[in-house]
Parts: C-alpha cells; sequence; structure tokens
C-alpha cells in the first residue's frame, strides 16, 4: 500500500507539473506524508537489520548472506570449544555476543515492532530489550566503578549584577561513586546429544540458535530486574494507554529526561494497535502514512511488566563480562547424551532511576 500511496503521489506531482499550476495544500501534505511515511520505513528497516545482525553476529561490513561467522558458535569453537578434548572455554561476553556493534538507533517509526521471526527447530520468543541499551565491556572485572546521580539543586540567583558583592549561587549535585559486583547469568542445556556438538557445523547452528537464545533471555531478564530494582517514578495520569504515556512522556522531560523508548507486553502492544477514534485506527500501520508514536521506538516484550518509557543514555549501562561454556560429556554418557553449562558475567548499572519510568498508578 505504501508503493501505491508513492505512485499516487508521483502522479498528483506530474499533473501539476503538466497542468503548469503549484500544487494545492491538500496535495502538497499528501505528497509529505508519503516522503516522510517512506523515509520512516526505511529508517525502521535499518534498525530491524541492525539488531538482526548484531544477534547473529554478523558483521556490518555488507559480508554476503550465509556467512557462517564470527556468530557465537564461530567464537567458541574459535576459543578451542571441543565436547571432548576441551569441554571447557571461556571468551568475552562483550565480543561474543555482537554488543561491540552500535547501539541501535532508534527513527520515529508509527509501527510497533517486535522482533522478526527468524527459523530455529522449534520457535523462541526473542523480544528482547537489552540490544537498545548502551553497552560496555567489563573485561575480567568481578566488580563495576561507576557513579550514581540522585539529586540536583540550585541555591542563590543565578543572575546578578556586575559589581555584586553578594555570595554567588551555588549548584549542588548529589553524586555518588559506587563499586556494583558483577551478576553471574548461570543456566544449563541438559540431555544434547553427543552427534550434534560434535559436528562443527551443527555445533555452529545450535549454539548460535538455541545458545545464544538462552544467554539473551536471561540477560533481558536481568535487566528487567536491575530497573525494577531501582524503583523509577512511575504515575498512570490520563484515560487509557495512549494519554498515560503521553503524559508520562512530559512528567520525563520535565526531569530532563528524554525518553526514546516505550517498552510494553503483547497485552498493551495490541491495545495501542487497535487503538480508534472517530476516523479510525489512532496508529494505523505504516503503510497508510501513521504518524507515530511522539517518537518512541516501541518494544514488545513477552510477560506482564506494566508499560516503561526510557532514556537510555540517562538511564544506565549494561556491562559485559566474561563468558564460560561448559561440557559435562559423562553423566549422559551411557546415553551418548551431553549437559552444557552457560555462565555470562553481567551487569546493568542503573545511573540515574529518572531514566525510567514506569505507567502505574503504584
Amino acid at each position: 500500500m505504501l508503493r501505491e500511496a508513492l505512485d499516487r503521489a508521483d502522479t498528483i506531482i506530474t499533473a501539476a507539473r503538466k497542468a503548469g499550476r503549484p500544487l494545492t495544500d491538500d496535495e502538497r501534505e499528501y505528497v509529505k506524508r508519503c516522503i516522510d511515511q517512506a523515509d520512516a520505513d526505511r529508517d525502521a528497516a535499518a534498525f530491524r537489520d541492525e539488531i538482526d545482525r548484531m544477534r547473529r553476529g554478523d558483521p556490518v561490513d555488507g559480508s554476503p548472506p550465509g556467512w557462517q561467522g564470527p556468530g557465537l558458535g564461530q567464537k567458541l569453537i574459535q576459543a578451542g570449544f571441543h565436547a571432548k578434548s576441551r569441554p571447557s572455554v571461556e571468551l568475552s561476553a562483550y565480543a561474543a555476543l555482537g554488543a561491540h556493534a552500535k547501539t541501535a538507533t532508534l527513527p520515529p517509526t508509527p509501527t510497533i515492532n517486535p522482533t522478526d521471526p527468524a527459523w530455529v527447530p522449534i520457535g523462541r520468543d526473542s523480544r528482547f530489550l537489552w540490544p537498545a541499551l548502551p553497552r560496555a565491556d567489563a573485561g575480567t572485572n568481578t566488580a563495576v566503578a561507576d557513579f550514581r546521580q540522585t539529586a540536583r539543586a540550585v541555591t542563590g540567583a543565578v543572575e546578578r549584577a556586575i559589581d555584586a558583592t553578594t555570595t554567588k549561587a551555588e549548584l549542588d549535585v548529589t553524586l555518588t561513586a559506587v563499586s556494583e559486583p558483577m551478576k553471574q547469568l548461570a543456566v544449563t542445556i541438559r540431555d544434547i546429544p553427543n552427534a550434534i556438538l560434535e559436528a562443527e557445523s551443527l555445533l555452529r547452528q545450535f549454539l548460535n540458535s538455541e545458545g545464544r537464545f538462552v544467554v539473551e533471555r536471561e540477560l533481558d531478564a536481568h535487566v528487567e530486574r536491575q530497573i525494577v530494582a531501582a524503583a523509577p517514578p512511575f504515575g498512570n495520569t490520563g484515560t487509557g494507554l495512549v494519554a498515560q504515556v503521553r503524559n508520562g512522556v512530559t512528567a520525563m522531560r520535565a526531569e530532563g529526561a528524554n525518553p526514546s523508548v516505550l517498552v510494553v507486553n503483547a497485552a498493551d502492544a495490541a491495545a495501542l494497535d487497535l487503538t480508534t477514534d472517530a476516523g479510525g485506527y489512532v496508529f494505523p500501520l505504516s503503510q497508510t502514512g501513521g504518524t507515530g508514536l511522539w517518537g518512541l521506538r516501541v518494544i514488545e516484550r513477552p510477560g506482564t511488566t506494566p508499560p516503561y518509557l526510557i532514556d537510555p543514555a540517562m538511564l544506565g549501562m549494561l556491562y559485559l563480562g566474561g563468558m564460560r561454556f561448559d561440557a559435562d560429556p559423562y553423566t549422559g554418557f551411557t546415553r551418548n547424551l551431553t549437559t552444557l553449562r552457560v555462565e555470562v558475567n553481567a551487569l546493568f548499572h542503573v545511573r540515574d532511576a529518572r531514566g525510567a519510568r514506569r505507567i502505574a498508578a503504584t
């Protein structure tokens, strides 16, 4: 439908040129909406491709389709992992998860944008928040030295006469240096057929799909727990989710934040999509030339967590440290099965809880 709209815009412009007349206000507005929507769709597609490349561990330099490394599986193979001869390896989670890639930009888009589906042996819900957050490599550190800001206040008059001799105004900023220990995210994957781990191509595929999925799922759950524990401001002023989100944006901007991400559960995402007024859907599909949700990137996540508005730059930093893979080929020796254990050191450090806002009454 977007193609049809662009064709219609081209027809309008061509007809106006042939008639030697300028575009009417309605025609100009229609053409502008079509162009803006095409730009938004292009940016949204680039965002999805960037996230997908990062999840696969693909490079961003235009390598050919089907390129197999250096995804998580290839990283482990390069680290020397072998189910029998070397069943335990350590590597950097920051590099293995592709977190060194630029934090995905968040262009305005009128559509709610869950992860594009990818074929795997069994479905996996890969709607994650963490790729939209700033990240840093923690190396082998077991703790992160950072800061936390809790207050800012100005005392006295900033504006004064040139020859004034009174005490100047003071800016009081409450900053606390913190050393927060890294968290270990550990999970075991039981009863993996040895044939998968002993064949390099099968091992790579398994780790790039199921292995990476369990790591990302636990990493995203850790990010959510850290945000909730920081007790960010909350409020649900307004009737309905649309009004509550817009009033939340206003409240965050009043605190100096610039929210660019809205995190919603599946039910709230559907409610936004299906919001209507007298003119139809408030947030129509991108093909119809919608105006978007105030420049917010809407990230749909599983679960029942209430909506959150987030300013990624203000909220905090996701630190990724060491990653360890261990294979136990002995417990299931008589059945040709292996248990795989994955450990990742990570920490989402909340610098300023005002970088998030929960859309809820309490």
